[in-house]
């Protein structure tokens, strides 16, 4: 037997959040040493994902993961396999619109092999650009969501009650 929760929303309970143009909702899902993770970051738009992302991701991998520079180059040869067109537009996009000077004239594959930090802007570049928004890679069970958003509907659950505690809250 399944247990269902009901609520019982009023006009009232509903809202919206809006976010500035350019926010970037980022998902990332995947197979660690403790078990199957999935984390959201959201990131105000695409240069705070560039600056940042790679980042975090690389830190995560390095909490998590085994080994994580073994995942690391196992996902650098399934781009390169399945994804050279892809690494090449990301490549492309950080010299032309991101002033990366240096990566005017280097080889793609040589790129990605030679900038850790890209490899997993490349997995976002893909979601956001070739794939719909979502990518699966199989190194690990990673998972890659990746959505715009302008607005979000909101549901106000505790104006009668806080389903965590017994007590509601009034205003």
């Amino acid at each position: 037997m399944s247990s269902n929760k009901l609520y019982n929303i009023k006009e009232s309970d509903l809202g919206k959040a809006n976010f500035p143009d350019g926010t970037c909702f980022i998902q990332i899902g995947m197979d660690t040493k403790l078990g199957h993770i999935s984390e959201m970051i959201i990131m105000k738009d695409i240069e705070e994902c560039t600056r940042y992302f790679s980042t975090w991701a690389m830190q995560k991998s390095r909490e998590s993961v085994e080994n994580p520079l073994e995942m690391h180059e196992k996902i650098v040869e399934w781009l390169i396999e399945n994804w050279l067109d892809a690494i090449k537009s990301l490549k492309q996009d950080m010299y032309v619109k991101y002033g990366f000077d240096e990566f005017r004239d280097q080889d793609p594959v040589e790129w990605i092999k030679s900038e850790p930090e890209m490899v997993s802007l490349t997995l976002i570049h893909i979601a956001g650009v070739f794939t719909n928004g979502y990518l699966k890679c199989p190194i690990n069970n990673i998972e890659v969501s990746v959505r715009m958003i302008k607005t979000l509907i909101t549901v106000n659950f505790w104006e009668e009650g806080n389903p965590h505690s017994p007590e509601p809250i009034k205003h």
